[in-house]
């Protein structure tokens, strides 16, 4: 882990709340059907675009549940390198019932700074950051922007 990784980290576990510091119905729901829950859910993967190796093996358990959860058309992986060209070519584009899933998102400070740009977005209503992953929602019933820096 590098020095940067570390201190990253560290700010995450002093920022990142539990289900008693959230006041987002959507995301205290988050918090328990997804994150504390235990259950195993069979992915489809038919409903996962992007490369799902990318991802770490400790959240690849909880694509299903956040499938069976947000119940998305599909669940976009955006590689952190590859943000630029997707905020540009595609952001505009994404339908209010898709989750974007961004591995990564504070290994460097390239992937910091690409995940400042991808919740600082007009077009992004709800932001789950889980230190690991960070997640993209675009439901148009969010009538504001919120950000949620969670503990997993």
């Amino acid at each position: 882990m590098s020095i940067y990784s570390a201190f990253q980290y560290i700010r995450y576990r002093i920022k990142a709340k539990t289900r008693h510091g959230v006041h987002s119905p959507f995301a205290y729901g988050f918090i328990e059907q997804v994150l504390l829950s235990t259950s195993i859910v069979v992915l489809k993967t038919s409903s996962i675009e992007g490369e799902i190796m990318s991802i770490p093996a400790h959240y690849q358990n909880l694509l299903g549940r956040i499938n069976e959860y947000c119940k998305p058309a599909v669940i976009q992986i955006i590689p952190v390198g590859r943000v630029d060209s997707f905020i540009a070519e595609n952001l505009p584009l994404i339908g209010a019932d898709e989750v974007i899933l961004v591995p990564s998102i504070h290994s460097s400070a390239t992937g910091s700074a690409a995940w400042t740009q991808l919740i600082g977005n007009t077009h992004v209503k709800l932001s789950i950051d889980l230190y690991g992953i960070g997640l993209l929602f675009f439901n148009k019933e969010f009538k504001e922007q919120q950000h949620f820096i969670l503990k997993y």
